[in-house]
Parts: C-alpha cells; sequence; structure tokens
C-alpha cells in the first residue's frame, strides 16, 4: 500500500468516526451477536435512558427507531441503502427533492427471511434532502446529504426498535405471569390429594370481617380461604395455638384468588389457630381433633 493511499484511507477512517459521533453511535462496548447489542441498547431505553446507533461488523450502522433521525451520506456514484425490519413491507417513499434525488426499491433473502430495502441516489453532488417511508408497521424519516468533496459515507442503515423489544418482554413476561397463577390456582388442592384424606370439619370463634369462608386439610397441608373483603384492607395474621393456649409462629403463604378472596396455605395440620388484626380475632378449631381430646378426658 503506497503512502498516499495510507495517507487517504486514514483520513477517510477519521472523517467516518466524526460521522459517526455526530449520530451518537454507541460503540463502548462489543458484543458477538447483533441482537445481544440491540438487547443491551433496548434495556438502556427502558431504564429512561437514550438507545444509540450499533456499529455492526459488516460496517452497517444500527439506527434505534424513533430515538433520532438518521443521516445517509451519499453521492451520484456511491448508492445510499436504508433496510427495513424482516418482513416489513413497503407501501410508498415520499421525496422532498424528487428531482435531484431518486429511489429503488428492492429485497434481499437472509436467513430465510425476507428484507425489503429502499436505495436512494442523488443526482448530483452538494445537495441535500430528505425521505419519508411508510411501510404496513411504521413510518421513517431519513435526512439524505451528498457532499461537495469526497469523504466518508453512511450509505448502509438498518433499525432495531427498543420499545417493540421492551414489549415483547412484557407481553412473554406478562403471559409467564398468567399462566404461575393460573397453574397455582388450578393447584388450591392438589390432585393427588385422596378423598379419604381431605378434612373439612372445621368450626370458627368470633365475628370478625376477616372470619374465613372456609378450611380443610388435605392430609398434609390446611387451607383457609378468607373473604374478598380481606383484599381491600389489612389482612390479618395467622398464628397457632398450643395445649397450654400458647400463640406459635407459623409460616404460611397469602395469595388472591380469582374469585376476589384471599388463600392462606399452612403446610401442616394443626388443632387450633387464631386469625388476629389489632383486637379482633377469630379462633379456627378442627372439630375432629377436638373430639379425640374430649374423649381422651372423658375416658371413652
Amino acid at each position: 500500500m503506497t503512502k498516499a493511499l495510507k495517507m487517504k484511507l486514514a483520513t477517510l477512517i477519521v472523517s467516518l468516526v466524526a460521522v459517526l459521533a455526530g449520530q451518537g453511535a454507541y460503540a463502548a462496548d462489543q458484543f458477538n451477536r447483533l441482537e445481544d447489542a440491540a438487547t443491551s441498547q433496548a434495556k438502556r431505553w427502558q431504564s429512561g435512558y437514550k438507545a444509540k446507533p450499533i456499529m455492526s461488523s459488516d460496517g452497517k450502522i444500527i439506527f434505534p427507531f424513533g430515538q433520532s433521525m438518521p443521516q445517509l451520506t451519499c453521492s451520484p456514484m456511491r448508492s445510499c441503502d436504508v433496510e427495513m425490519e424482516p418482513g416489513e413491507k413497503v407501501k410508498t417513499v415520499v421525496l422532498a427533492d424528487g428531482v435531484n434525488w431518486k429511489w429503488l426499491g428492492a429485497e434481499s433473502v437472509e436467513q430465510g427471511k425476507t428484507i425489503a430495502h429502499v436505495v436512494f441516489q442523488p443526482v448530483d453532488k452538494e445537495l441535500e434532502s430528505n425521505a419519508i417511508i411508510y411501510t404496513d408497521r411504521r413510518s421513517y424519516h431519513i435526512k439524505l446529504y451528498s457532499p461537495s468533496t469526497e469523504g466518508a459515507y453512511l450509505n448502509r442503515v438498518g433499525f432495531y426498535y427498543p420499545e417493540s423489544l421492551v414489549n415483547s418482554w412484557e407481553e412473554k413476561m406478562g403471559k409467564a405471569t398468567a399462566a404461575v397463577a393460573k397453574e397455582e390456582a388450578q393447584q388450591v388442592m392438589p390432585a393427588s390429594a385422596s378423598p379419604e384424606k381431605m378434612a373439612y370439619d372445621y368450626r370458627f370463634e368470633g365475628d370478625a370481617d376477616f372470619k374465613p369462608v372456609r378450611v380443610f386439610n388435605d392430609g398434609e397441608r390446611t387451607f383457609i380461604t378468607l373473604p374478598e373483603s380481606v383484599k381491600t384492607g389489612e389482612h390479618p395474621t395467622l398464628s397457632l395455638v398450643d395445649e397450654a393456649g400458647k400463640q406459635m409462629v407459623v409460616l404460611y403463604r397469602s395469595r388472591p384468588l380469582e374469585t376476589g378472596e384471599t388463600l392462606y396455605t399452612v403446610d401442616k395440620l394443626f388443632n387450633k389457630a387464631e386469625l388476629h388484626r389489632d383486637t379482633e380475632k377469630v379462633t379456627i378449631i378442627w372439630k375432629r381433633k377436638e373430639k379425640g381430646i374430649w374423649s381422651a378426658w372423658g375416658g371413652k
């Protein structure tokens, strides 16, 4: 490579860096996949920061859609290519200066997906204009520039879509959450529980507004269903009560049901428990165990 050619190449590289800096190109992090780079920038956008353009390994600049107005630098001898999202269809292209700028639609197939392209080219140097590309998904606003002298050409651009990525994540998370909730709702009572192990014979003492709607166990766990009124106020605390009448701490899980009621799940069986909130109290007593105690005392 001659010295003159090396100098020219260095000048072009410096000019290209300046062009990218002016357009806010993001080159601080490197990723093995373009998808990972777009995901990283989408997360920045989700956190309240501005997403930035990405440079691919083949020199294409990928702009975050809706974050800035890309400027293409073209010349009569260098066409500019704008790539759409895979599967996106171009409806029409509006040129502000249809005399000095021309456009052409094209398609390519990459990894089995069709990609639409819009190619721009000026008829002369020292021209500026803009174009709007309307597709079946969105509209793109592009600046067009043809410099008077040879320099760095930003002539191949594409887009990534931070808002669509975030919406996709939220939709997937929403579906996953709904699926988990549905599964849990279907597992209020384990399907494997034998009918002979089920026990519904509980009685209550107290008339607080959080008095249980029902209580039952499956031989291993106890399920306490509280009325709808609980969801709008402070939930009562559950404690177990031993034979001496002393309260004992117990671990339990609370979750809302589709009916509007609230379910407490205790991973054990108990003879007696209390639901209490402030000065209000409701006692839960398993009648089967209560009968067993009286029978023992009575000697029967």
